[in-house]
């Protein structure tokens, strides 16, 4: 995602835009290689991609086997699953990131209004009984602080509209002197 250029931060989350397609709105858990990500699409806003990172320092040789595959979790206390899109290499260690997949953003505002926090434990893998949970995963639950996700979605959404009409991206980007020379 390093693509992603930021539009406007909103308490603790960063609104970006991605290829001019996509509006984000993420979120960093306390630990900074963590983060909770909202995805809207250009001209599809009333629907979010959920997606989350996890980090975990090991190094089982058989991680990267998780890609494509879906992990059993617990989010909020109830029964979840989500897939592994991607595996990074990152600081001794890896980030796994995991799509819960597509809501409607009604369903996602009322969803963290009433529980305010994302919280998610990988309960099981598909990579069989041999291999330990914790040899894939040395943290497996993982918390974020979603406190006013009505403002959030709002935001992203107006973003979100914002690339859908050609005519007012056209009219922001000559807002901008652009850099200096």
């Amino acid at each position: 995602m390093a693509l992603a250029m930021t539009l406007e931060t909103y308490k603790n989350w960063n609104i970006q835009s991605l290829d001019e397609d996509y509006i984000l709105a993420q979120s960093n858990h306390d630990l900074e290689d963590q983060i909770l990500t909202f995805v809207m699409k250009k001209e599809r806003c009333d629907r979010v991609v959920q997606l989350f990172e996890i980090f975990t320092m090991t190094n089982h040789p058989e991680l990267e086997l998780l890609i494509d595959k879906e992990l059993q979790l617990r989010e909020n206390g109830s029964p979840a699953t989500g897939e592994v899109i991607d595996i990074i290499d990152h600081k001794g260690g890896h980030i796994v990131l995991v799509s819960m997949g597509h809501y409607k953003q009604k369903s996602i505002r009322d969803y963290y209004t009433f529980h305010k926090r994302f919280r998610v434990t990988v309960t099981k893998h598909p990579l069989g009984e041999n291999i330990s949970l914790m040899n894939l995963f040395d943290l497996p639950t993982h918390e974020w602080t979603v406190e006013d996700i009505k403002g959030v979605m709002d935001r992203a959404e107006h973003h979100c509209h914002q690339i859908s009409n050609p005519m007012k991206t056209l009219v922001l980007l000559y807002t901008q002197k652009g850099p200096k020379i």
